[in-house]
Order: C-alpha cells, then sequence, then structure tokens
C-alpha cells in the first residue's frame, strides 16, 4: 500500500535555505526505510513551530542533538581568542 509521506502545497513566501533539501533527504530515507530515530524541530519566523521525536533509543538522539549543536556553533560563532 503506497502511503503519501509529504505533501507541499506553494506558498507567497519560500522555506530557509536548504529546508526542502534536507526534508526530500528525509523521505528517501523513510522510503529506504533506513530510520531507526527521528527528531523533527520546525521553526518559523516567529519561533519555534512544532517539535516531534520518536522514543526509540533515546540515547541516540541525544548524541546526535550534542554533535548538530557543536556542528552549529562551530559554524556560525566565531572563535575567542
Amino acid at each position: 500500500m503506497a502511503v503519501e509521506l509529504l505533501h507541499v502545497v506553494p506558498a507567497e513566501k519560500s522555506n530557509g535555505f536548504n529546508v526542502n533539501e534536507r526534508v526530500a533527504e528525509l523521505v528517501e530515507l523513510l522510503k529506504n526505510n533506513d530510520v531507526e530515530n527521528v527528531v523533527i524541530i520546525a521553526t518559523t519566523s516567529s519561533g519555534i513551530a512544532s517539535s516531534w521525536a520518536n522514543s526509540s533509543d533515546p540515547f541516540a538522539i541525544i548524541g546526535a542533538l550534542e554533535v548538530l549543536k557543536l556542528e552549529f556553533m562551530n559554524a556560525n560563532i566565531e572563535p575567542r581568542g
């Protein structure tokens, strides 16, 4: 049975930098049944819209969030010194 995973409708505004590409990557992983854990945080121009997570292997999720946080800080915050 085929299930539509994502339906995108046109909008007057555009999504942030590479948001569509990241969602497309996730959809491909889902189609390949290659996702064990997922955390999704969606933000809008007015703040956090929503967040979702499954409860499978929470320590892997915490580790992934820490890696994401470190990569974000290294890419976006000027080094001191």
